[in-house]
């Protein structure tokens, strides 16, 4: 049986932050290579003020789309508007949700994570 992958909360990252004296957390959660999917990737930030807040929102989406290859939601949206147009003659059609995989699927498979 899969283990089940939930977000990690805001208030876990809080309370490392209460318990080890910081400012900023970030917490980064994965799970890869276990078969039958899901596989993914979890990204949580937590700030103590609103300063320390955007600078570990900053860190976390650098964390997202550069390193570990991210694609920003207003990016697939559109790549999977323009797929679903492409494939609009193939029988049996495609559902969106099933387009989306295929796209993450092949942008993972080029280097980037979904």
């Amino acid at each position: 049986m899969t283990r089940r992958m939930k977000p990690i909360p805001i208030s876990e990252a809080q309370e490392i932050a209460a318990q080890y004296g910081y400012d900023q957390i970030v917490i980064i959660g994965r799970r890869v290579g276990e078969l039958p999917d899901p596989c993914g990737e979890h990204v949580t930030t937590y700030g103590r003020t609103k300063a320390h807040c955007e600078v570990a929102a900053r860190i976390g989406n650098f964390l997202k789309y550069k390193i570990m290859g991210w694609q920003e939601e207003h990016v697939l949206t559109a790549a999977v508007d323009a797929a679903m147009v492409e494939m609009e003659n193939i029988y049996p059609p495609l559902k969106r949700n099933e387009c989306e995989r295929l796209i993450r699927a092949a942008w993972f498979a080029k280097g980037g994570a979904s």
